[in-house]
């Protein structure tokens, strides 16, 4: 378990624009992580006119192994003179198992072969791309402008992204950009980047900044 930060640096938005943007990045993000049972704590909302960004603490580093049965073709049609049928062959090959690990299963319907598989949950980084690429796809803003040569669409360019897990650093790429363990403070008083050690020393490093 470790604290998650993860901010967007952006060129000056609209003061109106900033919170509601802010609390729905920490919001979608909060509902997912939430869901996967990586993190059950609240988050804290940072706003600014350069950045929106979120923390939560306690998150943990992948989702728990789940037990998955599927259901393959009814055991009449699976068997033919003790031998799997096409349609069992078809349905264990789908399922990468060999017949010695199927089981049965009674329904109302007839018996019906089954396979229980363990499916290993999936990382941080994982479940993390696609909750950041949703929350920025459905962030409220007035209006949306693309700059450079891409076609990402903002409300204003985003020029940096922070996903920092502890003292690691999340891969994530949206937008364009590539996440580091770099944020920004003051434009002019504070020029350049600033490296976090971890996600706990945000506001201290931003405050000298």
């Amino acid at each position: 378990m470790a604290d998650l930060l993860i901010e967007l640096g952006c060129e000056e938005l609209p003061a109106g624009s900033v919170l509601p943007m802010a609390q729905h990045l920490a919001n979608s993000l909060a509902k997912v992580l939430q869901q996967t049972e990586l993190c059950s704590t609240p988050p804290h909302v940072f706003a600014t006119p350069r950045r929106i960004a979120a923390r939560f603490s306690e998150v943990g580093e992948r989702e728990a192994d789940t037990q998955v049965e599927r259901r393959g073709p009814a055991k009449s049609a699976a068997f033919k003179d003790g031998e799997p049928t096409k349609a069992l062959q078809g349905f264990m090959r789908s399922a990468g198992v060999t017949v010695n690990q199927l089981s049965t299963v009674d329904t109302p319907k007839g018996e019906w072969v089954v396979v229980r598989q363990t499916q290993a949950g999936r990382l941080l980084a994982d479940v993390l791309a696609g909750a950041l690429a949703d929350a920025i796809k459905t962030m409220p803003m007035p209006r949306r402008m693309r700059w450079g040569a891409g076609s990402d669409e903002f409300l204003r360019p985003v020029v940096w992204l922070t996903a920092l897990h502890g003292s690691q650093v999340i891969p994530l790429q949206v937008l364009g950009l590539t996440s580091s363990n770099q944020t920004r403070g003051h434009r002019f008083h504070a020029a350049g980047t600033i490296t976090l050690a971890t996600p706990a020393d945000y506001e201290a490093t931003l405050n000298t900044a």
